[in-house]
């Protein structure tokens, strides 16, 4: 999983120094997933976090503000950040959801969908990552959770999961849910300079909206309110292991 140098190949080292860089690699890979997985059971900070991110519309919203008391009328539904490792960057993926008649046409959106009867959230997740990214997840390892979010415009609790792959994904998007997908560093959800303001479509307007710009796409509402407190979480991860933050966040 973990690649040697650029430029070297595995016969360029001596055995015993190519041992120690395996071992080094190991390490930090078992070092950041343990701090996550620490730091995710720790409190969160939840709406604080959302707020940086929440729609101006929404903010003061008396319908909204009615929908938080009664959360009995929301569908539950469970998305999932799934972190695996490329070109030595800690990764995950954010899908374009296909063409719609629903609120969410078109947007960038963490893979993830509804519960089925009697089915878990954790399952759930994993299932709808499944369905529409076609990669199996066998063999990945629940990390935590972040705070579970109202999304009034569609009527969706949207609750969030954060796993681990050990090995790199072969992503095959299903065409009927997925236009497009992208990879993501944690390390410019993590970085202030990758948040702005843009024009975003709500419905038949354009409005002014917090957004997150990453991989050349404006990524906001409830995804980008979920990643900016992963963004808090990653920052206190950061604090305890730096080599993972990275240095590039552009």
């Amino acid at each position: 999983m973990h690649a040697v140098a650029k430029g070297k190949s595995v016969n360029d080292y001596p055995l015993k120094q190519l041992y120690l860089k395996i071992l080094v690699g190991v390490a930090i890979v078992d070092s950041f997933i343990s701090c996550l997985r620490t730091e995710l059971g720790k409190a969160l900070p939840g709406p604080e976090a959302h707020a940086a991110m929440l729609p101006p519309w929404r903010r003061g919203d008396p319908g909204n503000a009615a929908a938080t008391a009664e959360p009995s009328v929301f569908r539950d539904a469970a998305v999932l950040i799934l972190l695996y490792e490329q070109d030595g960057h800690w990764c995950f993926p954010l899908i374009e959801r296909s063409a719609d008649p629903g609120p969410h046409s078109r947007q960038i959106a963490l893979p993830g969908g509804s519960l089925e009867k009697g089915e878990s959230a954790e399952h759930a997740a994993f299932r709808e990552f499944e369905e529409e990214l076609g990669v199996p997840c066998a063999g990945c390892e629940l990390l935590g959770s972040l705070t579970p979010l109202l999304v009034p415009v569609s009527r969706f609790r949207i609750l969030p999961f954060i796993a681990f792959s050990p090995t790199m994904p072969v992503f095959k998007p299903a065409p009927a849910e997925v236009a497009d997908w992208f990879p993501v560093r944690i390390q410019h959800v993590a970085h202030d300079g990758c948040r702005s303001n843009a024009e975003v479509r709500h419905g038949e307007e354009t409005r002014l909206a917090p957004c997150f710009q990453l991989s050349g796409r404006t990524v906001w509402g409830a995804t980008a309110m979920v990643l900016a407190e992963f963004a808090s979480v990653l920052g206190s991860v950061f604090g305890r292991i730096p080599s993972c933050a990275g240095s590039d966040p552009v």
